[in-house]
């Protein structure tokens, strides 16, 4: 039985995993699996910042955490994103200065992220997991506390070439609405991001 559950500080290990668990991001950023988690964790232990405990939904199974969705409302990425930011470069360490060169390039292929919508920053389920339902209930929960807030749309971005993804957003209800590239620079390959978006009921 899968239960949708606010996520708590004793989750981190757990999410700090689901978070990296996409491939590029912050692995790519960092280059280093083991410091790409040290940097997932402190975000998720600070609290309020893009990806903090408070701001996240886990999907529980028999006491394992299996999924997450870290999500917060769009007026306030702004001051969020540089709490993200510093609290990623204190658990990189030694990698804090890739993090910081190669975010740049990251943040050049994704699009603003616009104040009236409750935006997934992250969407994770373990591999084992998928196909269950599990990214769907925690969708629909957002969905939820999106109809509360009174935001026009849940909002998210997905790797361009992510085609999995992207159907299975697709199915859930969101479709494109941008899309933003960046070309290959600092090491990492040209990216590109689409911005997908589903109207609140």
């Amino acid at each position: 039985m899968i239960a949708i559950r606010p996520a708590i500080r004793s989750d981190a290990r757990a999410c700090a995993r689901l978070i990296v668990e996409p491939s590029g991001g912050i692995n790519a950023i960092l280059g280093d699996r083991r410091a790409a988690l040290r940097a997932a964790r402190a975000a998720f232990l600070v609290g309020d910042t893009g990806l903090g405990w408070n701001r996240s939904l886990v999907a529980d199974e028999g006491g394992i955490v299996v999924g997450l969705a870290a999500r917060l409302p769009g007026s306030e990425w702004s001051r969020l994103r540089v709490r993200t930011g510093l609290a990623m470069l204190v658990g990189a360490r030694g990698r804090a200065h890739r993090l910081v060169w190669r975010g740049a390039v990251y943040d050049r292929a994704v699009p603003t992220i616009p104040a009236d919508v409750l935006y997934v920053m992250s969407l994770a389920v373990l591999p084992g997991r998928r196909g269950r339902g599990i990214g769907a209930a925690l969708l629909a929960r957002v969905g939820e506390e999106a109809a509360g807030l009174g935001v026009r749309a849940v909002a998210l971005d997905v790797d361009a070439g992510n085609g999995r993804g992207i159907a299975f957003y697709r199915r859930e209800g969101f479709e494109p609405v941008a899309e933003v590239a960046a070309p290959a620079s600092r090491g990492l390959p040209p990216l590109a991001s689409i911005r997908m978006e589903r109207p609140v009921a």
